[in-house]
This record gives C-alpha cells, structure tokens and sequence, in this order.
C-alpha cells in the first residue's frame, strides 16, 4: 500500500477541505475516505481548467479513477477548523511491448493537514499544531467511458500543450496485485471467505459517471472486514488506517455484489483483503479488489 514518489516538475494547488461532523472518529482520527474530499479542490478544478483537459472532454476522453491508495495518520483532530489540504498531478502512461502506451494516466497527490485537537474534554497535548493527517494517491486512467466497448481504451491523445503519450513511463500495478497478503502474514482465514448475503448497488451509491462512485467500496469493505474480525475475536475499536483499491470493472444501480474478505495479522497489526464478486458471477472475475489495514 505504498503511495508512489511525486515526480519533481509538479505544481501544488492547496485548499480547505469541508470537514463534516462524521468524518472524525470517536478518538479523534480523520476517516479514510473523509481524505478524499481535497481531491477535488486541489486537483480536478485545476486540471479541468487547462485547454488539453477541456479539449480531452469535448472528445469524450475522461480521467476515471482505476487504483487508490489511502494512508491516516494519529491525531487527534477536532472538527474544527477545516482540514488544508495541498495537491498535485501528473500525466504519465504505461508502455506497450510495442511501443507507445498501452495505457494513458493522470496521477493525483493529496496530503492533508490539520491542527491537533479535540471536541470536547481538556486540549490535548501539542494542541494547535499542524500535523499530517493523512496521505492519498489517485490514479486515474484515460477512457472513453460512454464509446462502445472497443473503443474505449485511450492509448494516445491529441490536445493542446500534452504529448501523445505524455509524462514519465511507469509500470503497471495489476488489479489482482493490490488483493495480495504481505510477506510473512498470518492468516486469519486460510482463504477469502465470502460474506454470507450479498449487497444491492442503488442509485444512492452512483454519481454522475453512471456506475458506483468509488469511495462506495471502502466503507463496504471495511465494514465486512469488521465483521471477519469479530469472527476471529477481534472486537475492540478498529479503524481502517490505510487502504489500497483497484478497480477493474464498474458497477451500476441495480446490481448486487458479494465481498470476499481473508483476514490476517502481521507486524502485530490487523488487515484484510478482499473483492466484489457480482451475485452469480465468476469468483475469479471480481469488479474491485482491495487491501485494507487497521
């Protein structure tokens, strides 16, 4: 779960980030997905702002999110004030064996920041000082979300001030690679257990992309990996602290999903991974994999 170097070359946006009452834990911790919300403040109005993004758009080619990675770090934190949060992204793309790009991606860095703090009780020690809260990288692949399915893949592109394969080569992590136990792990579970019922995608889990926002399947998933764990008597108060997600197939409204969740512990710390398999579906054919520590 580890969150790629940022390349040197970047320009760094900053912004507040709206913190809701919710995305602060009891003890005082950012939730994960909470991270997420300075992705577009920082980024995506930036990127969309430049004449090769809009150029990309009017063609149909549009950034849609393939991998995250999402690290949260100690606090505590109050609700307020807002988190500030500074980002940065970058083109680059995957090599094919033939030449060119196999694939053509946007990364995103985020790193959120906030003061140390507390809601209710006395301050806390080292209160009022500005500590990272958490780290996110969100990579991005370029699609043709709405073409017919043979012509979706972008390997190339055409818009002002952006080369045809643009930014630094980089290998690519395979969806089946996040889903895999660390070196030395002790399962928990011999092997991925799949939940007992599955779960139905409704409208209130879609955005305007037309499928299941992303961040639908970190909260699903973290809690079936609550519940493996209770399984195995591990009942206290966890919260996932970081988290790695690939996502190889979309979702829509309507469609129902089982997780598969095989726990584990390693370096005297808990985590789990997982997929969601469609109801009916091919096990070894699952829409989203991911990889989650407590």
């Amino acid at each position: 779960m580890l969150i790629p170097e940022i390349p040197d070359d970047v320009e760094w946006g900053e912004a507040e980030v709206p913190s809701r009452f919710e995305d602060v834990a009891q003890d005082g911790r950012i939730q994960l997905g909470a991270m997420l919300h300075g992705l577009g403040r920082t980024n995506w109005r930036r990127l969309m702002k430049q004449p090769g993004s809009k150029e990309l758009m009017s063609q149909g080619v549009v950034p849609i999110l393939t991998r995250l990675v999402v690290h949260g770090y100690d606090g505590p934190f109050a609700v307020d004030p807002n988190p500030q949060a500074r980002g940065a992204f970058a083109f680059s793309h995957v090599p094919a064996e033939t030449g060119g790009a196999e694939r053509i991606l946007v990364g995103m860095w985020l790193e959120v920041r906030a003061p140390i703090g507390a809601v209710y009780g006395a301050p806390p020690d080292r209160a009022g000082e500005v500590v990272v809260a958490g780290r996110v990288y969100a990579e991005h692949t370029l699609t043709r979300p709405f073409a017919s399915p043979g012509e979706r893949r972008v390997t190339k592109i055409d818009a002002p001030g952006l080369d045809a394969v643009p930014g630094r080569a980089t290998a690519r992590v395979l969806p089946t690679d996040v889903a895999k136990l660390p070196a030395g792990a002790t399962k928990l579970d011999p092997d991925p257990v799949a939940e007992p019922s599955s779960f139905v995608f409704g409208m209130m889990h879609t955005d305007w992309n037309q499928h299941v926002n992303s961040l639908v399947y970190l909260r699903l998933f973290e809690e079936a990996a609550l519940r493996r764990m209770k399984a195995h008597g591990h009942s206290g108060p966890l919260l996932a602290r970081r988290a790695e997600i690939a996502y190889a197939k979309p979702s829509f409204a309507g469609d129902a999903v089982r997780v598969s969740v095989q726990a584990y512990e390693h370096e005297g710390k808990l985590g789990a991974t997982g997929a969601f398999v469609p109801e009916g579906g091919a096990a070894e054919k699952p829409t989203c994999f991911v990889h989650l520590g407590f």
